[in-house]
């Protein structure tokens, strides 16, 4: 098996913290171009060079590094296998009888270690090719902090993964849309987003900010955003300024979906619309979501069976909102003043006030599948209505 560093992983909840810390990121990740060096490992936990490629100490690994090198080498789905033996030394004799094969020192040989020397071990958290353009977080927040147009955002939370860096900004000002009598509810944004590692492009998506709740919806890149690779020269800071303009201008087509969740009820009609067209509701990974719910893709024995899996599976998802949402969610759905009249914002709503108790990168992935929901309304919003 492979020894792994742990994978850094740190949320942030104050911009200042966020630029000290991506300062000693730009500071101390290093890109080391292979030198013409023949690679080993030792004892599954580190790689060494023959050279001057990596340290004389050498470098250990990280599983999204290993992975990456794994695919550089042309064996991308190797990794699940060097974890199988008991013993590191194992794992060691195989990748290094692959390291000197010369096809596979030929794939390496246009290739770069990416190396965190912040942590004592060196750890190598990516590969990417040399001609892959170096575009730090630290020089991502420069560019866009000194943005002339962007003094209206405000910061709202950050994640950092193994350099891959998800910034959510919320503008000054309310959207105007009315959710329950309140017009001083929703915000609209973006999501900024850039990686060190060659794992995601720079880019910018929209985002919702519910000010009540601080729940956060991500929209697809379908509805609006803008993206650049990390090719070329240099990335300038009035590119990234016209990706916040152009990402901007598509915010009445995210009020327009907002408003179509709001159109629509939440009730047993509608929760049986939602399961007969397959809707994305999928979204907690939780012991307590039944193992599958009746999707049009399921198979039964007869249509007694299919009956009852779609009533059970209808009585679940009316209780989503009970088993699932927090105080704010809880507050809603008992409000004896509703008599039961809710929508479907304040279904989802239910999917992202649980995201804010999960670890991180759950919490993203809640709040990017909350926006796939979303869409999905605006898209079939006619099958609510006819």
């Amino acid at each position: 098996m492979l020894d792994l560093v742990e994978n850094h992983v740190q949320r942030f909840d104050e911009l200042d913290e966020l630029v000290d810390y991506c300062k000693g990121e730009h500071e101390d990740v290093f890109y080391l171009p292979n030198d013409g060096d023949t690679f080993y490992m030792v004892n599954g936990r580190k790689i060494h060079s023959t050279g001057n490629t990596l340290p004389m100490e050498g470098c250990n690994i990280t599983e999204p590094g290993i992975k990456a090198v794994f695919t550089k080498m042309g064996v991308p789905g190797l990794f699940p296998s060097m974890m199988a033996p008991n013993e590191t030394h194992v794992t060691s004799n195989f990748v290094n009888k692959l390291l000197d094969e010369p096809s596979i020192k030929r794939n390496l040989s246009n290739q770069q270690f990416i190396v965190d020397s912040r942590h004592p071990d060196n750890p190598i958290i990516g590969m990417v090719s040399k001609t892959y353009l170096k575009y730090s977080n630290h020089s991502f927040l420069e560019h866009f902090l000194s943005g002339n147009n962007n003094h209206d955002l405000d910061f709202t939370r950050a994640l950092v993964d193994n350099t891959k860096m998800t910034i959510k900004w919320s503008e000054k000002k309310f959207s105007g849309i009315e959710i329950d009598g309140r017009p001083d509810r929703v915000k609209l944004g973006l999501y900024s987003g850039n990686s060190m590692i060659g794992n995601a492009t720079l880019y910018f998506l929209l985002s919702v900010l519910d000010a009540l709740c601080t729940n956060g919806i991500m929209l697809p890149k379908s509805i609006g955003g803008s993206r650049i690779v990390h090719k070329g020269d240099r990335i300038w800071s009035s590119e990234v300024e016209n990706m916040v303009n152009d990402t901007r201008k598509s915010y009445d087509r995210v009020l327009s979906q907002i408003q179509t969740t709001l159109n629509i009820p939440f009730n047993t009609d509608t929760a049986r619309i939602m399961l007969e067209n397959d809707a994305p509701i999928d979204i907690p990974r939780d012991s307590r979501v039944p193992h599958k719910y009746w999707t049009t893709k399921r198979k039964f024995a007869d249509s007694v069976e299919s009956n009852h899996a779609l009533d059970n599976s209808i009585n679940f998802v009316k209780q989503i909102p009970y088993k699932f949402g927090g105080y704010h969610t809880n507050k809603i759905f008992n409000s004896p003043y509703r008599k039961g009249n809710t929508s479907m914002y304040h279904f989802i709503g239910a999917f992202t006030e649980y995201a804010q108790e999960q670890p991180v990168r759950e919490q993203y992935r809640i709040e990017e599948e909350a926006g796939e929901l979303v869409n999905w309304f605006d898209k079939n919003s006619s099958k609510f209505f006819n």
